[in-house]
């Protein structure tokens, strides 16, 4: 049991960091954030041929893969759709919430890569299951408070240096 209220607790704090990555752009200001509106229904017309648009790609996976993981973990005895749906369902959700409050592209790539990171995820919570067995989820969650702290410590050391915030 104290293994999925840590599992809550890392999920809960990737999901404000997701938001405040995704939504927010990573300002802590509303009126930082760029507003704009675009749409894109058109999976991958030549988003591999412009290097952003590339990074952009492989940005969506990582920033998606703890999703998967924290999802794997916290419905483990679920059905691999109900693993992924939530997480399809949250990208869905994101795009939506960006075109209508026009703050920045929607495009259905992200929905495809955000939820490509999320079958990663699953797929590396499987290969901890596999190594590490009945101790996967208190290595996982042990990785994932470090990683927590981490980002703490980035994000406020930027601010201590720079005298703003990202």
């Amino acid at each position: 049991m104290k293994e999925k209220t840590a599992t809550r607790f890392v999920f809960f704090i990737y999901f404000l960091v997701l938001v405040w990555i995704v939504m927010f752009k990573m300002q802590f200001s509303i009126a930082d954030i760029p507003h704009y509106r675009a749409l894109n229904l058109d999976p991958f017309h030549d988003a591999l041929k412009h290097p952003i648009r590339t990074r952009e790609i492989i940005d969506n996976i990582v920033i998606f893969i703890p999703y998967g993981i924290l999802m794997a973990m916290l419905k483990e005895k679920r059905s691999f759709f109900a693993k992924i749906f939530p997480i399809f369902f949250t990208s869905l959700t994101f795009e939506a919430l960006q075109y209508f409050f026009a703050i920045g592209s929607t495009d259905v790539n992200d929905i495809i890569t955000n939820t490509l990171g999320g079958v990663l995820g699953v797929f590396i919570f499987w290969i901890f299951k596999k190594v590490f067995r009945r101790n996967a989820q208190k290595v996982v969650i042990t990785l994932a408070l470090i990683m927590i702290s981490l980002l703490l410590f980035f994000i406020i050391a930027y601010y201590l240096l720079t005298g703003t915030f990202v």
